[in-house]
């Protein structure tokens, strides 16, 4: 029998990995085996069960759908194992905010990863990520003028931001060699999916990066052309677990 494994998951990203107050649509799991750090806020953080409506996701009411939920509970399920969910998304957040370990949402992500890693039973503690979640690029797309800080709006120097995201990914110690990248397309055909471009360019990603993408074909919005409904929120977490899966072809478990 294969033995459990207990499984770190990080997510960061904008308003699609946040989940849109409208997508509160979909199933939206409780799995008492996939945790998640409550930190980020003004109250202590913990390590609490995950579910929709509460933090680190969304608190909007209705309890908008996430990504990260659903990836987190297929890899619990797989692996029967404990999973742990540490994220910081931010709405509307550039490339360039993340872009290096001193770029604010990085910092704060950061700072969140430390204080959860420290918080983690002691039996786990010095686990690498599993994986690191990605949804972003919506406001560096040309056409996102509400956006006024500077942007990241062609390909080539969207690649040379992202590739100063991971170098301060790649430069904590919870981040492995085997630690996968999986990111999310943008709404097909959206308005602000620009930056599809490099999503769907493997040449353009890091070197050496274990890096899949999962498509956001077919998968519906909230009616803006750029935030995804709940139930497509729920297939791309779906979808990333696939992708995750197909970075380990043969693994008969997580």
């Amino acid at each position: 029998m294969t033995p459990k494994r207990d499984h770190l998951v990080v997510f960061a990203g904008q308003s699609n990995m946040v989940g849109h107050a409208k997508a509160t649509d979909g199933a939206k799991p409780e799995n008492p085996r996939v945790l998640a750090w409550s930190g980020g806020g003004t109250a202590p953080g913990a390590w609490q069960p995950a579910r929709a409506g509460a933090a680190p996701f969304s608190e909007k009411p209705g309890a908008p759908n996430n990504i990260a939920l659903h990836f987190a509970d297929h890899l619990q399920r797989a692996s029967g194992g404990t999973v742990y969910l540490v994220g910081r998304p931010v709405n509307g957040s550039t490339l360039l905010s993340w872009a290096g370990p001193d770029a604010g949402n990085m910092t704060a992500l950061l700072s969140d990863a430390g204080a959860a890693l420290a918080a983690l039973p002691r039996e786990v503690r010095g686990m690498t990520a599993t994986a690191v979640l990605w949804s972003q690029g919506e406001s560096d797309d040309p056409g996102a003028t509400m956006i006024k800080t500077e942007k990241l709006d062609t390909l080539d120097r969207y690649a040379a931001g992202f590739a100063h995201m991971v170098g301060a990914l790649r430069g904590q110690g919870w981040f492995g060699p085997d630690t996968a990248f999986l990111a999310a397309e943008m709404v097909e055909n959206g308005w602000l999916a620009a930056r599809n471009d490099f999503y769907r360019s493997p040449a353009h990603w890091p070197e050496g990066l274990a890096m899949a993408v999962a498509s956001a074909e077919g998968l519906g919005h909230v009616g803006d052309r750029a935030h995804f409904s709940g139930s497509a929120l729920e297939a791309l977490g779906t979808r990333m677990f696939e992708a995750y899966r197909s970075l380990r072809p043969g693994s008969g478990d997580a």
